[in-house]
């Protein structure tokens, strides 16, 4: 059974695999364009997901069980939206130089948001969580994260119950996005 905590980082981990993988496409700009433009598309998705999943589930964990690190959260939770902004800005940006500008901003924002989240917030959660109850929000995070949109979308707060009410409705429209663009 996978907690709470390592389901967060395992989104740490994928995200952060793909952080990689982009900055090596940006290193071979402009060859590592398309390369750059698939790892986005990916990066868009797992940040989607993974933003919902942390508003619906850890969030109100952390602000339940640990009101010392609210400040912390409200750090996070603005590294995740200025993340998501860069993230549809590079998604949308030409093949130029402002692409890997962009590009590069993107690889130092989701770097630093993961930091934080994990030295601070994970390491401090995890210490204190029941191992059972981090047992069961392991798999609602994992279930949310399946059913959550897979494109940011900014107009909507990140208040758990608003998202709970638009993702089945973000995801479904999110799909037939993607699969009019071949994704």
């Amino acid at each position: 059974m996978t907690g709470l905590v390592e389901a967060v980082r395992s989104d740490h981990r994928a995200i952060l695999e793909l952080v990689d993988r982009l900055e090596d496409s940006l290193a071979r700009w402009p060859l590592g364009e398309k390369t750059a433009r698939r790892t986005t598309r990916a990066l868009v998705d797992i940040e989607a997901r993974h933003e919902v999943a942390e508003a619906r589930v850890l969030w109100p964990v952390v602000r339940d069980t640990m009101r010392e690190l609210s400040l912390l959260q409200s750090v996070a939770q603005r590294q995740e939206r200025d993340g998501r902004r860069l993230l549809r800005r590079l998604d949308r940006t030409a093949a130029t130089d402002t692409g890997r500008v962009i590009g590069g901003k993107v690889v130092a924002a989701i770097r630093l948001h993961v930091a934080v989240e994990e030295a601070q917030i994970l390491a401090a959660l995890d210490t204190i969580i029941d191992p059972n109850v981090s047992a069961s929000l392991g798999m609602v995070y994992a279930k949310v994260s399946a059913r959550s949109p897979s494109r940011p979308h900014p107009s909507i707060p990140a208040i758990p119950g608003i998202l709970a009410l638009t993702s089945p409705l973000t995801r479904r429209a999110d799909r037939v996005r993607d699969r009019l663009r071949l994704r």
